[in-house]
């Protein structure tokens, strides 16, 4: 038992130097926790005492300190139960009275089975006995019941306390008490595990625990004249009250229902939140299982964070009974015959008053006009398709059955909104409106409450008036006369108790109504933004199908027809199409990031997975992305979960995450749930891929992954890497990215072949060009309207500021190269170990504020970079600026002794070689054929995530080699470049097979 702080009213003063002690018990053990009544005695220093009337509640503000109390040598089996929860005497055995022992007792919180309060049961022995029952208390003189204007502190306690059994006997046995009596606690076996302990907390906090409940993994149980959904109910919790913090049980939908019912019975006066509706028709299709789903979540969620409810027995019994079916059963066995020994308020706890039941028409008609937009959009669909497959010219027919796909798309997008609807706003509603329903059920019990005092206040009139004419015959009829005084007796406590329900009732009703009305703005607003954001991120998709589909439609005349991102058919190139045959082929799709660089995220596409090809870098403007959000998987040990992705297959929900960060310990782990929200499992090998644990491995830093299943049924795992180079081990081609293939296993588990160390060589649909990949690149900026799509710049959506391609590449001079801000840079990736890279360029600089030039550039804090710019005095001269590995102080570096000078007027062809790890730059005047070397040798391994940034966890993007323009005058001084070449080289140093 642990000791707690009582809050005591003083009802008269207490004279000076009085010691006080309080005497109580916890009334209806795990139904009403923490609430107490007894009566406070004044000890003076002549050992007389007067006993006073109080009551208390546990957590209110002025609670006196724990010193005031006095040691407790009473054993919660003595202490004095209060006159409201005390059983009745039985008729003709005299007025009952209270005893007052003389022995101080302090108030204990009670371990309770049922609430959260008190200390860890102690182990007991296999012979130990089951506790006690509570005893009836002596009888009390009629003068200490209270008075008519006193109401116990809640309904649960008021209705606890009320016994109205008729036929009392005289075997001093208690008579049942209602439904609410949790059954005697058996000693435990010797096989089963001892129960948790958990450290004694606060009144406060024990009265108020926490609940998390997932009801999930709906699957089909039964043949088909016997089938049913059944449902998992995972629930975490901080209450006491409970074997352990978390567990897991399965329920039909039958259980819940008996649960409300339940909760109705004991609970009057309540508003208990109501299950969804039964239906016969289409119970297993997909969409109303997930919307009963979510209905019978919330149900428990709710009656889990209710101040009442959370405490009822049943609500327990539902969520943790791994014996629903018996324990309920036992439980009717038990209670047999209550309902007559509840009198005069049987009918009111146990009568049903039907379903209140009403269809929420605006919802359904949204849903529908989604659905037909759907169905029109798949009409649609199969319309172009046919049209394509007529079309005899290729140039139409491409686009035609490219927009047969969109529509599709678009399709699926509607159906997906009609099930987020009916999952936000219609749930809602349609809980709104059964809650209606337990509205009108407390109500009529409040109205039976109101007949049950009045029909007791005509039985006692009843009783007065034939008490009356036995007194006014005058005869000596005495035991007639006490029996009818008994009877007196007896219809004013009923008339008092009915009264005090009714009272207490309707104070609680207040309290549920005013919870209601608070509890449905809150749900409907969750739920009009979750239906807004949901409508929002619906048009931000569409928008995006179509300007996606309109920029493939704008592409050059001459150059290959591209889908749009996600559609999966094209024809052949390579073969004669006929105009009623059209040979598909698998389009693969992939998205890369690209951090600060812009336009964002490289959408490559593939038809045979192994030649890729750079499609499009769709976020070219200002977004914002809202949502509501929920942790469904802690992740491992391993730490830093990121990157999710979902998938279901065979019943289960997958997922794919990310761990370790992107540096050595990077990993993919693998989880499975039959709910989506969860709990998940983890995969036998925990991470399916990794490098962390292969040092010698040629591919580092595996992880981040993502699935793709081929035609022929094959599936893929794609997935980040990195191929270090030096002893440093440093990536200069930054987070590439791998493929490795997969299988699913008999346990419906999916492993990498020869994993989960990531292979080198994999065997794929197609082979690689190696040709592609070697080739030459030049960039012309022959006035064009936009760059090359190799070519990227930092961070703005307006690069109409920082360049222009209207006469060759001219780049408008902005802040320093290593500004957080505004720079004129435009570059390509390094996709090779070793390269050569050279520009021309035009440039007048006025001082040495005006500089622009060639560059390898990794981050702010990592480049090199040969420049064109002036002295004080407009003397043009040739410059290199470095800045290597220097985060975070970001030095600037001048590695030569003497600027070059080179004449005002004229080009300059600029030049730098990579081989391996060393790098040069060189350059040539207007009118010279060969390169000059300039400045010194430099360690090209620095450009890579290593050493960028913030080295391997923070830097991701790789090195990029590009031209650069600054005027930190603010003139914005141009500076032109008539071409850019990208040269691949080999060195013997490069890591392409080891």
């Amino acid at each position: 038992m642990s000791h707690v702080i009582v809050n005591c009213t003083y009802l008269r003063p207490a004279p000076e130097g009085a010691k006080v002690y309080v005497e109580s018990c916890v009334v209806h053990l795990g139904k009403r926790m923490g609430l107490t009544m007894g009566m406070m005695r004044l000890d003076s220093e002549d050992g007389k005492s007067s006993p006073v009337p109080s009551a208390s509640k546990p957590g209110q503000d002025d609670a006196p300190d724990a010193d005031s109390l006095a040691p407790s040598t009473a054993t919660a089996a003595s202490a004095v139960p209060s006159a409201a929860a005390a059983p009745r005497s039985p008729a003709g055995r005299g007025p009952r009275r209270r005893q007052h022992g003389g022995q101080p007792t302090k108030l204990e919180a009670v371990d309770d089975p049922l609430g959260p309060l008190g200390a860890p049961t102690p182990a007991t022995g296999l012979n130990a006995a089951p506790p006690a029952p509570l005893q009836k208390e002596p009888a009390a003189p009629r003068s200490t019941r209270p008075a008519p204007g006193v109401s116990t502190p809640s309904l649960r306690g008021m209705m606890d306390s009320v016994n109205l059994d008729d036929n009392d006997d005289d075997d001093g046995q208690p008579p049942p008490q209602g439904p609410r009596i949790p059954p005697p606690v058996q000693a435990p076996t010797s096989t089963a595990p001892p129960r948790q302990t958990q450290p004694s907390v606060s009144v406060e906090q024990a009265a108020k625990p926490s609940f998390s409940i997932i009801v999930g993994d709906p699957h089909k149980v039964g043949d088909l004249t016997s089938s049913h959904t059944e449902y998992s109910v995972t629930t975490k919790t901080t209450s006491k009250g409970y074997r352990n913090p978390e567990f897991t049980v399965s329920r039909r939908y039958r259980d819940f229902l008996w649960l409300y019912t339940q909760l109705h019975n004991n609970n009057p006066g309540v508003i208990i939140p109501p299950p969804p509706e039964k239906q016969a028709v289409g119970r297993f299709e997909a969409d109303f299982v997930e919307s009963r789903r979510a209905a019978l979540e919330r149900m428990l969620s709710k009656s889990a964070t209710h101040p009442v409810l959370q405490h009822d027995g049943d609500l327990k019994l539902f969520l943790e009974s791994d014996a629903f079916n018996v324990d309920i059963k036992n439980k009717e066995r038990k209670d047999v015959g209550l309902s007559e020994s509840k009198g005069m308020f049987g009918s009111m706890l146990s009568g049903n008053s039907g379903k209140f039941v009403e269809h929420d028409d605006a919802t359904d008609a949204v849903v529908i006009q989604r659905k037909g937009l759907a169905e029109a959009c798949g009409d649609f669909s199969a319309s172009l398709h046919s049209l394509s497959a007529v079309e005899l010219s290729p140039s139409l027919s491409g686009p035609l059955d490219s927009l047969s796909d969109i529509q599709i798309r678009i399709r699926e997008l509607y159906e997906r909104q009609a099930q987020q609807d009916v999952l936000t706003m219609g749930i809602v509603i349609d809980e709104y409106i059964r809650l209606i329903g337990s509205v009108k059920t407390a109500f009529q019990q409040r109205q039976k409450a109101y007949h049950s005092w009045h029909s007791a206040e005509q039985e006692l009139q009843k009783r007065k008036a034939n008490q009356d004419k036995l007194m006014r015959q005058g005869r000596s009829q005495q035991d007639r006369l006490n029996q009818l005084s008994a009877d007196v007796a007896d219809a004013e406590r009923r008339v008092h108790q009915a009264r005090l329900l009714f009272d207490d009732m309707g104070r609680l009703m207040r309290n549920e109504l005013e919870r209601f009305e608070r509890e449905k703005v809150e749900d409907f607003k969750s739920g009009v933004e979750t239906f807004l954001e949901s409508a929002v991120e619906a048009q931000k998709e569409l928008i995006e199908i179509w300007e996606t589909f309109l920029m493939q439609l704008d592409t050059d005349e001459g150059e290959a027809f591209l889908p749009p991102a996600g559609v999966v058919a094209s024809p052949k190139p390579d073969q004669t199409t006929s105009v009623n045959e059209l040979t598909y082929y698998p389009v693969y799709y992939i998205a890369t990031s690209t951090f600060e660089w812009y336009p964002g995220v490289q959408i490559y596409h593939s038809t045979d997975l192994a030649n890729w090809e750079l499609a499009i870098r769709p976020l070219n403007r200002k977004r914002k992305l809202v949502g509501p959000c929920k942790t469904i998987f802690p992740g491992t040990e391993l730490a830093l979960v990121e990157a999710p992705h979902l998938y279901k297959r065979n019943g289960w929900y997958y997922l794919l995450t990310a761990e370790g960060g992107t540096g050595y310990e990077h990993a993919c782990t693998l989880a499975r749930s039959r709910n989506i929200w969860g709990p998940y499992e983890i995969h036998p090998q925990k991470h399916i891929l990794t490098s962390k644990d292969a040092p010698l491995a040629s591919l580092q830093r595996a992880g981040h992954g993502d699935l793709v299943e081929t035609v022929d049924g094959k599936t893929y795992l794609v997935h980040l890497t990195g191929r270090p180079t030096t002893q440093a081990r440093r990536c200069v081609l930054g987070r590439e990215t791998a493929i490795q293939e997969a299988f699913w296993d008999d346990d419906d588990w999916l492993y990498v072949k020869n994993g989960p160390v990531p292979s080198l060589d994999v065997d794929l649909p197609g082979h690689r060009n190696e040709s592609f990949y070697w080739a030459e690149q030049r960039y012309t900026f022959d006035n064009t309207d936009s760059l090359h799509k190799d070519f990227q710049w930092l961070r703005t959506p307006q690069p109409e500021r920082i360049f222009s391609t209207k006469n060759g590449l001219q780049l408008i001079g902005r802040e320093s190269i290593g500004s957080w801000f505004e720079q004129a840079l435009v570059a390509r990736r390094q996709t090779h170990f070793s390269y050569d890279a050279e520009t021309v360029i035009s440039f007048s600089p006025n001082d040495e504020r005006n500089y622009a030039g060639l560059t390898a550039y990794y981050c702010r804090y990592n480049f090199f970079y040969l420049t064109v710019t002036a002295d004080a005095e407009g003397q043009r001269e040739l410059l290199i600026l470095t800045s290597e590995a220097s985060w975070p102080e970001g030095n600037l570096r001048l590695p030569l002794a003497d600027s070059v000078p080179i004449p005002n007027e004229g080009k300059v062809r600029l030049a730098l070689s990579i081989q391996g790890r060393s790098l040069q730059f060189r350059y040539a005047l207007e009118g010279e054929t060969s390169l000059t070397n300039i400045g010194p040798v430099y360690d090209a391994s620095l450009l890579s995530d290593e050493c960028g940034g913030h080295q391997a966890h923070g830097s991701f993007t790789g090195a990029f080699v590009g031209v650069a323009a600054s005027d930190l005058n603010g003139t914005e001084k141009v500076a032109s470049f008539d071409y850019f070449l990208y040269t691949p080289v080999k060195h013997e140093s490069d890591r392409y097979d080891a």
